[in-house]
């Protein structure tokens, strides 16, 4: 939370009138809303405000969906600017698909409705008065921030049509810019509406409380409980970490990512509502012993090495959340033996003195073998012994259980599995790609590989589909063709 200063005024405000300002003649009532703006924004100077990610060129990626809820993404190139812009106009975005309307005075309505003068019976507006209400106060949002928000997220899409068309700079006496775009339109609607949007009875003074009831006796829906209740049986996403450091090994990059890509994918988790949780909270869950939070996610890291502890820990701690690192029993406080082998490299692994202050901070220590060997090339007996020494060994030096494992090069079947379930392991993390679902075996469970060659897109895409965007794009092209070349042979 920062206060709102003069600078922020400057930039987000006074900035973008005084742009549109210079690319087309203001109405009178124009002239109104806009000084309406500046003495809203005069007044809110020095109020504490969250500062969140804006995106200031939004296209359909922009946008994800996941279960019941849509929600907007904010990529790497978004920067820090005002709460509400983008939630707003994505909300305009979405009640566009819902009404569908086809000619601009339908949208002009829309737009009045949606904003200004709440159609009461609408239930297609329920769910987006709902979200707006619940970021506000998630954000702890000033009221006074709702009217100034709206204007300026219409403003700042006026000024880009008009850069986009390359007529910023030009005025035109024919008024062309006012007929050709769409949110010069809005504006002048919200210019009409200026005084029931100052006169704090819009979405922002009600929060949500003046529109259709969300809930009540007489059997109506709770939307924002409805989703909740559809997140809570959805796949969840088990991420899969290796290393975590900022000078990787040239062999290993694509296993290892830098700190502030760490950062950035827990501050994107954090700032979407994402709830960590561990391998023993979804075991309990499963067996119906808890309930699971919205929105929960596994962040798990393989093999503990030693910088992944020391630069992936401050991170996670700053956010509350919580992981499980898998361990080597056998090597603790040595070296990545098994990677000389593979990539003809070894690195540090944390020490016994780490791995407790990791327990002590909250954190779950799972199994990850005793050497780091691929257990289906193990006999039965070798393997059994491989998985109970690593798990005693652990629960001896930490002092606490130890009942959940990561296969060693995702390497197990139905042999291994077995074993793994009969010396006391309750889950056990796969390499094989993919969501987990609530009907998964929990000593097969699916992860989602997060690689230090892909973006925040990648990562944001794969939390909802376990895939890259590059992935997805041709997963859904493949199944299109499917779908085609099926009709195609059913045809007569």
């Amino acid at each position: 939370m920062v206060p709102l200063g003069s600078a922020g005024i400057d930039a987000w405000v006074e900035g973008r009138l005084a742009a549109y300002e210079r690319a087309i003649e203001l109405t009178e009532a124009e002239q109104r809303l806009f000084g309406e703006v500046r003495r809203r924004a005069i007044s809110l100077a020095g109020t504490l405000i969250p500062i969140v990610w804006c995106h200031r060129a939004f296209s359909p990626w922009n946008i994800c969906r996941t279960g019941g809820e849509v929600r907007v993404t904010d990529w790497e190139e978004a920067e820090p600017g005002l709460p509400l812009v983008d939630l707003l106009y994505f909300s305009l975005r979405w009640s566009h698909q819902a009404r569908k309307p086809r000619r601009l005075e339908d949208r002009l309505v829309l737009l009045r409705e949606l904003f200004c003068e709440p159609a009461r019976g609408d239930r297609a507006f329920v769910p987006v008065h709902a979200a707006i209400g619940e970021y506000m106060k998630r954000l702890e949002i000033d009221r006074g921030f709702f009217p100034l928000a709206l204007v300026i997220m219409t403003v700042e899409h006026a000024i880009g049509r008009f850069r986009r068309a390359q007529t910023l700079d030009r005025r035109s006496a024919s008024g062309r810019e006012r007929h050709d775009n769409d949110y010069v339109n809005y504006i002048g609607v919200l210019a009409e509406c200026t005084d029931s949007l100052f006169a704090d009875r819009s979405v922002a003074a009600t929060s949500g409380a003046g529109f259709p009831a969300l809930s009540d006796k007489r059997g109506r829906i709770d939307v924002r409980q409805a989703h909740a209740d559809r997140r809570m049986s959805t796949s969840i996403p088990i991420l899969m970490y290796h290393e975590v450091t900022s000078r990787p090994p040239v062999a290993y990059r694509k296993y290892a990512i830098t700190p502030r890509t760490f950062a950035r994918q827990m501050r994107w988790l954090a700032f979407e509502g994402y709830h960590p949780i561990s391998l023993q909270d979804l075991f309990d869950a499963r067996t119906d012993q808890k309930r699971l939070p919205t929105r929960p996610v596994i962040v798990t890291f393989d093999d503990g090495y030693r910088d992944c502890v020391n630069n992936a820990v401050p991170i996670l701690k700053e956010h509350g959340f919580t992981a499980t690192f898998f361990i080597v029993a056998g090597l603790v406080g040595k070296t990545s033996r098994w990677l000389v082998k593979e990539r003809g490299f070894e690195l540090p692994l944390a020490d016994w003195s780490s791995l407790r202050d990791l327990r002590s901070a909250g954190l779950e220590l799972g199994s990850h073998g005793m050497t780091h060997a691929r257990l289906t090339e193990l006999s039965s007996a070798v393997c059994r012994e491989e998985l109970l020494e690593s798990r005693q060994l652990m629960e001896d030096r930490l002092g606490h259980e130890v009942r959940h494992l990561a296969y060693p090069f995702g390497s197990f079947d139905h042999r291994v599995r077995a074993l793994a379930e009969e010396v006391g392991y309750r889950s056990g993390c796969s390499v094989r790609i993919g969501l987990s679902s609530r009907n998964d075996d929990s000593l097969a469970l699916a992860r989602v590989p997060i690689n230090g060659d892909e973006n925040l897109p990648d990562f944001t895409c794969r939390i909802h589909t376990a895939r890259t965007v590059a992935e997805y794009f041709e997963y859904t092209v493949r199944g299109a063709r499917q779908h085609i070349r099926r009709g195609i042979g059913a045809s007569p």
